[in-house]
């Protein structure tokens, strides 16, 4: 655990491990005096500008550090890297003389643009670098009210997908889905990138009459894109269909949508509406803004709710925490099934007592989510919650000993939702493909093996493709042929003669026995 900064503004925006375990950080920094070593450039060229740090294993040692900028404000949004361990850096900018290197836009556009500098994987050379933008302004406002935004994932091939926001009407798009501004303050953009920099091989927009974001971006195992945004628009959009919102974040929509390999279609949208309550007050709002897709397809999403009549599924927290004055924000966590029609899991964070009488209220925000080893969710934060729920905690209790007031005062947190590593079990027809699970009766654990003996199909019963389901809750049997080599995998509980026989629960822990009715 280290301080990372110097005398002035330093924020930490991504952190990433390289093949050999040492840590990069990106920042974006007003500080002037940050250590560089074989840097690309040794000073900051003025406003914010960007930093990027490697540090060994043990942050204990400062391997290499860098600033890239120009004279104006630059912003670092999102750090990636590729397969060959080469370094993406995405960002907002401002400044007319960026550093380029092989540009495909070598010049500022607008207000502000978007840009992305690709680093060789020792950081000693920049690959490209290069401006993308229209006329407008890309990823914030010129009136700098909005927030900074921009998000990226890399392909295998090398190639950069890159979402945002974009206000200029003639935003570069290519073999688009949407080939115009859909005339409100800002729409949805997806592009991507070739691995050198060189060719932009898909660009579109996505949105309608007001307000459309793409919070955040990812790749599935079969190349699909999936984004998970906001849209505000009233009028019917690829995002929007049915035409449902309004101005600004009231009335609007948290959606996840999924497009096809390289951008040919939409394959999938899953919104998450935010409508007026029945007493005609005003409505509550949900923003899902940070995005992971695992192994399987599935989509896992982390941000906050004000909404106290959440769909849940699963859920480790099954209300609100309004606290004193009915009024709060809480974290909120939801799983979307890889067919993208099953919520999996969708549960609140947070605790509803605030710092003061003059400010009652607890507010929780999720700003970040992964997966561990084991496949459990691992959430972090910002709370102004006293009561934060806690579990065997590092620090038991909020530290309330700082100067600063609330609501400019909070504290982090990271949390784990147990559950099970989804096992992938490979079958072919006519081979010992069985699939057995059992408990480890030595520590209570989940065991998981095959038993000899001949498979052609299994048993599915629930709508997953390529889905070994067994639960109590699902009464519906389909047998699934095998026809060629394919790859299973086990979700939820086992039955046996109408008796939950073992089966773990959404936390992971061990539910039922022999003698366990099912319910």
């Amino acid at each position: 655990l280290t301080y990372f900064g110097n005398a002035d503004y330093d924020e930490i925006t991504d952190i990433a491990l390289d093949a050999e375990g040492n840590v990069l950080i990106g920042l974006t920094t007003l500080s002037a005096l940050l250590p560089t070593t074989d840097a690309i450039q040794a000073e900051p060229s003025g406003g914010f500008d960007l930093y990027l740090a490697r540090l060994d294993p043990s942050l204990t040692t400062l391997l290499q550090a860098t600033y890239l900028g120009g004279t104006n404000n630059d912003y670092l949004t999102d750090l990636e890297l590729g397969p060959d361990g080469s370094i993406f850096l995405r960002g907002v900018t401002r400044s007319t003389d960026f550093p380029t290197e092989n540009p495909l836009q070598g010049d500022l556009a607008g207000d502000h643009d978007d840009f992305i500098v690709r680093l060789s994987s020792d950081g000693s050379s920049i690959v490209y670098s290069t401006y993308l933008g229209g006329s407008g302004s890309e990823g914030r406002s010129a009136g700098l009210l909005e927030p900074i935004e921009g998000q990226l994932a890399i392909a295998p091939d090398g190639s950069a997908w890159l979402t945002g926001w974009t206000g200029s009407h003639d935003f570069p798009t290519v073999a688009p889905l949407q080939s115009e501004h859909g005339g409100g303050e800002a729409d949805c953009h997806v592009m991507q990138l070739s691995a050198d920099g060189t060719e932009l091989l898909f660009s579109t927009f996505l949105g309608g009459d007001s307000n459309d974001r793409c919070h955040d971006i990812a790749l599935d195992a079969d190349g699909a894109i999936h984004l998970l945004g906001v849209t505000s628009s009233r009028n019917p959009s690829l995002l929007n269909p049915d035409g449902i919102g309004g101005d600004g974040y009231p009335g609007s929509v948290s959606y996840l949508a999924r497009l096809s390999p390289g951008g040919a279609g939409l394959d999938n949208l899953f919104r998450h509406h935010d409508v007026a309550s029945s007493d005609g007050s005003p409505p509550s709002v949900t923003i899902l803004k940070h995005l992971l897709v695992d192994s399987r397809g599935a989509a896992h999403a982390a941000g906050f709710t004000w909404r106290a009549d959440v769909p849940l599924a699963h859920p480790v927290q099954d209300e609100l925490n309004l606290g004193v004055n009915d009024s709060a924000t809480d974290a909120l966590v939801m799983t979307l099934s890889p067919d993208g029609d099953t919520v999996e899991l969708s549960t609140y964070l947070g605790g509803g007592t605030g710092m003061s009488p003059s400010a009652p209220w607890g507010d929780d925000y999720a700003l970040d989510i992964a997966l561990d080893a084991g496949g459990r969710l691992l959430v972090t934060g910002e709370t102004h919650s006293l009561d934060f729920p806690t579990v065997e905690p590092i620090q038991p209790d909020y530290d309330t000993s700082g100067s600063i007031p609330f609501p400019w005062s909070s504290d982090a947190f990271i949390l784990r939702i147990g559950g099970l590593d989804i096992p992938t079990l490979r079958v072919r027809p006519g081979v010992s493909n069985n699939l057995d699970m059992g408990w480890d009766e030595t520590n209570g654990d989940p065991r998981f093996g095959i038993y000899r003996g001949t498979l052609e199909s299994l048993v599915r019963r629930h709508a997953y493709d390529h889905a070994l389901v067994t639960d109590c809750h699902l009464r519906t049997n389909a047998t699934v042929p095998i026809a060629e080599e394919s790859s299973y995998f086990l979700l939820a509980r086992f039955e046996q003669d109408g008796r939950q026989d073992f089966g773990v629960d959404s936390r992971g822990r061990r539910r039922g026995g022999p003698d366990t009715p099912c319910p």
